[in-house]
């Protein structure tokens, strides 16, 4: 998961930096930050950072950074931060994530130190949080020797939960803060397992005792088939895969994408279809859109001359470019595009038969949310709603059923789906429902929001950022974001059991995934979490900050709560980022301050 900008850092700011390192045999040590290079002045947040030895031999060095609560760090509750991957650096979480106060500036790099900029949204505002390097070799966590045993799912969770003893046994003010454990992605399978660690530890033996009250998870990998055979539906719920493709490969592979029978080889061949890439021409159309201008009066624009105006674009624009005429061509838009497209390919079509130059290897179109004809188009708005999870399965159900799928010009007699309609609408009255999702990038550009990572990589191997960090010389070579060469057994197939162990023993947990995320979608987590079977307390409905949708929720009597945090979409990227990180942090809060069975209700007034 917009920052405002600050200038870069004053180097000579660096000098307060020149702290002593202690030495690697030292099983424990932890530094003040007050400066740090690429952010002007002294931070306005308390940063620890620091290593905890763990292993017989304290041989395995975790490095964390510690950030204290901006509102009242003795009351206020502790998280543990888990990064995904495994192996990906807990800087992802501090820079990227929405939960650090802190970002890279984005602006191209010019061989200087990158700049770090305050966020606006910041989960540290009301929570004390420890971001962790770990396994052993993420981040700046190192070891001493030669591991006996690689790093593992269980082992992990063995490792972490003994790093938290020791870390509040240097930390003693905070033992009786409440203690909550979250993570993303990779984490799915890690963090059940640790909420299980710390539980048996509580029962069995260990002090400190751990004030455990419960664990959050952002789109969490559980079950591999579970996840990964969730994209598919996921996508064309996105409209991203037609209906046709969705509906043969449902036939045709039995709604099993991944580990698919050599034999079957139309499945795979779908399957293939679904992974195809494009080359593409985005136009500015019409004259006067974006940077296509005039240079003399034209005829008001149509729908039917447009169609003609592109041909003619199309024809000239292959006649430059010749190497890609005997592609296979398609046609495609969104939104109103719907009337330009269809009469277009007619167009083109007619062109090819009438022997224009070239010709055009014409195959298709495809349309995204096009407009088409108002009761259709409009007609559809509730199945959309349905699967872009704004209303509940039962309100669905009950409006297909009771309107017949007539959802404009209802008979004014059917009183029944008139007030199922006005349910309905209280859910979406406030959403647009041109949805354009923001779009992944290839190269690594200033205008492309992963390019913060490639800063992050400048900035952290920068020298003057490791002196300010603490970074024990003798650990690492050059630092990454994510490392995925670690060697790691992945022996927790299926963390669904851990769920349902750690709501047997009482701990609450927060599901939480962002609408828009393909890599492990909403779909397969709220597959598995129905699949447990718990009661609901309080049902599928949205919730709302600033009069905006920020995504649904539902609560089940094990204490778990599911919420989806949808993106602003059509906005520069920065927008999103920061109505996100606000979303993001609303259902934090709400989750960690108790108000579970009311969260639609209690999020707008939980944070000030």
């Amino acid at each position: 998961m917009a920052k405002d900008y600050v200038s870069s850092v004053l180097k000579s700011r660096l000098l307060i930096l020149q702290l002593v390192f202690l030495s690697q045999h030292q099983s424990a040590s932890a530094s003040i930050v007050k400066f740090l290079p690429g952010f002007e002045g002294p931070l306005p947040f308390e940063l620890e950072t620091g290593y905890i030895g763990v292993g017989e031999e304290e041989e395995v060095q975790l490095f964390y950074y510690f950030i204290k609560s901006e509102r009242n760090p003795k009351e206020d509750p502790l998280l543990l931060w888990l990064s995904g991957g495994p192996g990906c650096s807990s800087i992802h979480g501090l820079l990227f994530e929405n939960a650090g106060p802190l970002t890279m500036k984005l602006e191209e790099y010019n061989g200087t130190l990158p700049s770090l900029v305050s966020t606006t949204y910041s989960w540290t505002k009301t929570t004390s949080i420890i971001f962790l390097d770990q396994p052993v070799g993420t981040g700046f966590s190192y070891s001493r020797t030669q591991l006996v045993d690689k790093p593992s799912d269980s082992g992990e969770a063995k490792r972490v939960h003994e790093f938290f003893q020791k870390w509040l046994g240097k930390h003693e003010e905070f033992i009786s803060n409440p203690l909550y454990v979250g993570g993303d992605s990779y984490s799915g399978k890690v963090v059940p397992a640790l909420v299980q660690e710390i539980s048996k530890g509580n029962y069995q033996c260990c002090k400190p005792p751990i004030n455990l009250q419960g664990y959050v998870l952002g789109n969490p990998l559980t079950e591999f088939e579970t996840d990964m055979n969730s994209r598919i539906p996921f996508a064309h719920g996105m409209a991203l895969i037609s209906d046709e493709l969705y509906e043969s490969l449902k036939i045709i592979c039995k709604g099993k994408y991944v580990n698919v029978d050599p034999s079957n080889t139309e499945c795979l061949k779908l399957v293939e279809e679904y992974n195809k890439t494009s080359s593409i021409i985005y136009l500015d159309q019409p004259v006067g859109t974006g940077f296509s201008f005039s240079t003399q009066h034209v005829d008001t624009p149509s729908d039917s001359g447009e169609a003609r105006r592109i041909h003619e674009f199309l024809q000239k624009w292959l006649a430059k470019h010749e190497e890609f005429i005997p592609n296979p061509f398609y046609v495609g838009g969104h939104s109103y595009t719907g009337k330009i497209v269809p009469p277009l390919v007619q167009e083109i079509s007619k062109g090819n038969y009438q022997r224009h130059k070239p010709t055009i290897n014409l195959q298709g179109y495809l349309l995204g949310n096009p407009v088409t004809e108002f009761e259709i188009d409009w007609n559809s708005r509730i199945p959309f709603a349905h699967e872009m999870a704004l209303i509940s399965d039962e309100l669905y159900e009950s409006l297909k059923r009771i309107c017949k799928g007539k959802y404009v010009n209802v008979d004014p007699g059917n009183t029944e789906c008139l007030k199922l309609l006005e349910e309905y609408n209280k859910f979406t009255k406030t959403v647009n429902p041109f949805l354009i999702s923001e779009p992944s990038c290839e190269t690594e550009t200033p205008d492309c929001y992963i390019y913060r990572h490639l800063l992050a990589t400048y900035w952290a191997n920068d020298e003057s950022v490791r002196r300010a960090l603490q970074i024990n010389k003798e650990s690492i070579g050059r630092w990454v974001r994510c490392n995925f060469d670690i060697p790691y057994t992945h022996d927790i197939i299926n963390s669904v059991p851990y769920h349902v162990d750690n709501s047997i023993n009482g701990y609450r947990s927060l599901i939480f995934s962002g609408d828009h995320d393909l890599g492990v979608p909403y779909l397969g987590t709220q597959a598995w979490i129905r699949s447990l079977n718990y009661s609901v307390i309080d049902d599928w409905r949205p919730w709302m900050i600033n009069n905006k949708p920020a995504g649904c929720t539902t609560t089940y009597a094990n204490k778990m709560t599911f919420v989806t945090i949808k993106a602003i979409v059509g906005f520069d990227y920065r927008e999103v980022g920061t109505q996100q990180s606000l979303n993001q942090r609303k259902a934090l809060s709400c989750f960690k301050g108790g108000s579970v069975a009311n969260l639609c209700k209690q999020l707008p007034h939980i944070i000030r």
